[in-house]
């Protein structure tokens, strides 16, 4: 008697490519995203890859915080929250490429 082959069930994945193009947004700023973890990715390698059914979870979630009835206030909401201040890094002091001479 033969055993049954077990395969595992490999998730569907994305590029950040395809998520890109998904969004209408820039490249980088998928990738600033991807670091930022607010895509559901991973990385192989050197290339990044989505997980397509947390992609959609992910933005079913974002679609259902919405109040379709009242779009100026999420358009205001979202505004506000992008303009927060943010924190002030204390590197080292930038050198600016023209010298003074």
């Amino acid at each position: 008697m033969r055993q049954k082959e077990i395969k595992p069930e490999c998730p569907e994945l994305m590029t950040i490519k395809e998520v890109s193009a998904v969004l209408k947004i820039d490249l980088m700023t998928a990738y600033r995203w991807h670091k930022k973890r607010l895509l559901p990715s991973f990385k192989i390698g050197n290339e990044v890859r989505i997980n397509k059914e947390k992609f959609n979870e992910m933005l079913e979630k974002k679609i259902a915080g919405w109040d379709v009835d009242n779009i100026d206030s999420n358009i205001k909401r979202a505004k506000s929250q992008n303009n927060k201040p943010k924190e002030q890094h204390h590197g080292a002091t930038v050198r600016s490429k023209t010298r003074n001479r």
